[in-house]
């Protein structure tokens, strides 16, 4: 069986937009033209970054920056597409039903979460514990860059349906969070709020928000996530994530202009940059860098956004310039990634700690005042070009039951099942797995078609 695949953001993420006037958030570099936006009152959609429009937001008269800015091409008509992940649900807002303040204020969170290292502070290396007096002050200067514009409350939309294709990421990321059962439903409620603010969900926005959550209340945070998603990396954590591989070759271009050996010896071995950057510029380097590392990146990454996400990328080539030059087969490729994806296996703490220290001190002040331009051209010229000429239809084996639709559960008893055949199997008690974290192919990434067949050839696409 094949679907089709629908048109999504193709073009709405090829350049930044204005900066914000005079009393809206500092501009995170792009561009210098100014213009306001005001924002809704209570009752009218607020559209923050990426995804669909949708949530409520208190009154505000301060100004909005405006985001992206630029006369989108036609879009492509869109192909009906009944086994697509389903349209957002509408938004049934209520009151919170957990604690909505930080994690430290809840009673053991300390023992039972970071002394028995949760999965989110796998690599805390002892960290939290020699920092725990300072801890919430410093995650706290990241809620102060956030700026005063984006401090507005939660609108709280309860998890009602955990089977909901959005709802099960999510609590399935809280899975890989936490440990305790109350620590989880306070991050999924959560985060299942923000994604009907922002209109999609990333599991990196996940990682971000249980870190901040450890000092910051849940409002605190939203309004740290919202920094993030309107003026840092927009476009990141949206489903098709258009802004991550614009802003990544965006990069590569500006690599071209600063270290053009390097960036030729990659364009030579096919080493492509949205291939290698995800994990630094999406997932912010969190489960890449011990916590020492991570805090000192996130400090400057909350204080300077984008741009330092371009500087700390050319630290890398700088350290491992010689490196890097020298692996010239396609059979040492695993070098290159390991090196550019900063792995443990390959890079030691001595190596991020001279990365960090030299990021700041990289000068890209020419780029980042023609990065409009720089971001529009690399759009036209890479990510535009491979949406178009990418297949646009995608094959899967349908469910056991219908024989049509795409399955997204499984169980011994049943095998693979759509989410309408599991409906009426109700003797099915024990579905095993939710098939909800397949590298699905894109119309952006080459790499997850490459993950994608290997998995159908094998046969392994449950996994």
């Amino acid at each position: 069986a094949v679907r089709a695949v629908q048109g999504s953001e193709a073009d709405q993420w090829k350049g930044y937009g204005n900066a914000p006037a005079a009393k809206a958030p500092t501009s995170s570099g792009f561009s210098f033209n100014k213009s306001a936006v005001p924002i809704a009152s209570s009752a009218a959609p607020v559209k923050f970054g990426f995804g669909n429009t949708t949530t409520t937001a208190t009154t505000s008269s301060t100004s909005a920056p405006s985001g992206f800015s630029f006369t989108p091409k036609a879009a492509a008509p869109k192909v009906p597409d009944a086994d697509a992940p389903p349209p957002k649900p509408k938004a049934e807002y209520g009151k919170p039903n957990f604690f909505t303040g930080c994690y430290l204020d809840m009673d053991n969170f300390w023992e039972l979460e970071v002394d028995a290292r949760a999965n989110l502070f796998n690599l805390d290396k002892g960290f939290l514990n020699a920092n725990r007096d300072t801890l919430q002050a410093r995650i706290r200067k990241w809620y102060e860059h956030a700026g005063g514009f984006y401090r507005i409350p939660v609108q709280y939309v309860p998890i009602k349906d955990r089977d909901e294709y959005y709802a099960r990421v999510i609590i399935k990321d809280t899975e890989r969070t936490f440990f305790d059962p109350l620590h989880r439903e306070k991050l999924a409620e959560f985060l299942h709020s923000m994604y009907h603010e922002f209109g999609s969900y990333g599991q990196a926005m996940s990682y971000l928000a249980g870190i901040c959550l450890l000092g910051l209340t849940e409002e605190e945070t939203a309004s740290v996530l919202r920094k993030v998603v309107k003026e840092y990396i927009p476009g990141h954590w949206a489903s098709e994530a258009v802004g991550f591989a614009t802003n990544a070759w965006t990069w590569e271009a500006i690599l071209q202009e600063t270290h053009k050996d390097v960036a030729e010896h990659f364009n030579k071995m096919n080493f492509w940059p949205d291939t290698y950057l995800q994990k630094i510029m999406s997932g912010l380097c969190i489960h890449v860098l011990p916590f020492a590392q991570l805090f000192e990146f996130l400090d400057n990454f909350m204080e300077q956004g984008f741009p330092y996400l371009v500087k700390f990328c050319l630290g890398i080539i700088e350290r491992f310039r010689t490196e890097l030059l020298r692996i010239d087969s396609a059979v040492q490729m695993n070098e290159l990634f390991s090196i550019m994806r900063l792995d443990a296996s390959t890079v030691e703490v001595s190596d991020l700690k001279n990365i960090l220290k030299n990021a700041n001190r990289i000068n890209v002040d020419d780029q980042l005042k023609r990065i409009d331009n720089i971001r529009s051209e690399a759009y036209d010229k890479k990510v535009g070009p491979r949406m178009n000429r990418a297949p646009k239809v995608e094959a899967f084996e349908p469910c056991t039951h219908c024989e049509v639709k795409k399955p997204t559960w499984y169980s011994d008893t049943h095998g693979v099942t759509c989410t309408d055949c599991k409906a009426t199997l109700a003797d099915a008690k024990d579905w095993e797995l939710s098939l909800i974290h397949i590298s699905e192919p894109t119309r952006l990434l080459s790499i997850s078609y490459a993950v994608f067949c290997l998995k159908k050839k094998k046969k392994l696409h449950l996994l």
